[in-house]
């Protein structure tokens, strides 16, 4: 299935504005949390590119067309991951 709309940054990377995000957490809460973050990086959000993968720990890259939507993205990834670790800690805990 091909997202028309989708933004694809262009292979030289002018004017695309990039944030990488390196998490240090055990491959196995990784993997959850993986699972859990790329059903909202396959969603068509406007102007931006987001890729989520498993290396050491959990990797993230935004992608955007401008500061707003780069801002935006990261605000909405940084709270998604958040809460999944904190929801990996109660399960862990039990509290």
């Amino acid at each position: 299935m091909v997202k028309e709309n989708l933004f694809i940054p262009p292979v030289n990377y002018c004017n695309v504005h990039r944030l990488d995000l390196s998490v240090g957490i055990p491959y196995e809460m990784a993997r959850r949390i993986h699972r859990a973050l790329s059903v909202e990086a396959n969603r068509e959000i406007p102007r931006t590119r987001v890729d989520v993968n498993i290396g050491d720990g959990l990797e993230i890259t935004i992608y955007a067309e401008d500061t707003h939507a780069l801002r935006a993205a990261v605000n909405s990834y940084l709270r998604w991951l958040d809460l999944a670790i904190k929801v990996e800690e109660v399960i862990e805990n039990g509290r």
